[in-house]
């Protein structure tokens, strides 16, 4: 990530700077920086995975700015304690405060650019070509609970144009819905539908070149928790108690 890159130059660039050395009573830099240039190597790919894990790239466009320091936040400070592990294997040293610096400008440079981006979406031309657009299928409570949390999840970038109960319209509706609306996807909710209707509703959405998505809440589980997979080529629904395997977990 460019950001962090230019994070580094920059704490080493203040850390070296004569007058911020005499203001703060600091000791001379002694290495130049292209001592250190090969840890733009490490910081190239490990800065986005970083990110990553802490979920910052899986944000709504438009999600609240606490979300966003905080995700960040933990991306700024494990990149940091992997410089600091970097600098110790390689058995290198460099200034105290460099390192300290470097996670605090990673942090403000970004943020900015991130604050940049938001005043971009919030444009009402951004808005209008980032906005999707849903039909919301299911039962009147269902589809009001499904309005509620798309609300709460992504205020600005979700707008639902109609809902339609299934259990007590026919599927013929969908289609005149979707022939009415230009929208980007029908959600369905089929906790209380028959599975023929729900069949028959994802079958409209695929006539018209729409997409569906299918909510997977069928069944009240108090611990399971519910993934996708594929066996012998089919699409499964996994419950399951035990956390998952990942990276994450095996790295721990």
């Amino acid at each position: 990530m460019p950001a962090f890159l230019r994070s580094f130059w920059l704490a080493y660039q203040i850390r070296s700077n004569q007058d911020i050395i005499d203001f703060f009573r600091l000791n001379e830099v002694t290495s130049p920086f292209k001592d250190f240039a090969w840890l733009l190597v490490v910081l190239i790919p490990a800065s986005p995975l970083v990110l990553e894990a802490q979920g910052f790239y899986d944000r709504p466009s438009l999600c609240s700015r606490l979300l966003t320091i905080w995700q960040l936040f933990k991306g700024c400070m494990f990149t940091t304690i992997g410089l600091i592990l970097a600098l110790f294997l390689s058995k290198m040293m460099i200034a105290r405060w460099v390192v300290v610096w470097f996670g605090a400008t990673s942090f403000v440079l970004v943020f900015i650019k991130e604050e940049v981006l938001r005043t971009i979406y919030r444009s009402k031309l951004a808005q209008a070509q980032i906005k999707r657009h849903f039909i919301l299928v299911g039962t009147g409570d269902e589809t009001r609970r499904m309005r509620h949390e798309l609300r709460e999840k992504s205020p600005e970038g979700v707008e639902v144009l109609a809902e339609m109960n299934l259990n007590e319209t026919p599927v013929e509706k969908l289609a005149e819905l979707l022939h009415e609306y230009s929208v980007n996807g029908v959600i369905l909710s089929a906790k209380h539908s028959y599975f023929e209707q729900v069949e028959a509703a994802i079958r409209a959405c695929e006539l018209e070149g729409v997409e569906a998505w299918l909510v997977a809440d069928f069944f009240n589980t108090q611990i399971s928790r519910t993934s996708f997979d594929d066996f012998c080529g089919r699409p499964i629904l996994v419950f399951r108690t035990a956390p998952e395997a990942s990276w994450q977990s095996v790295l721990k």
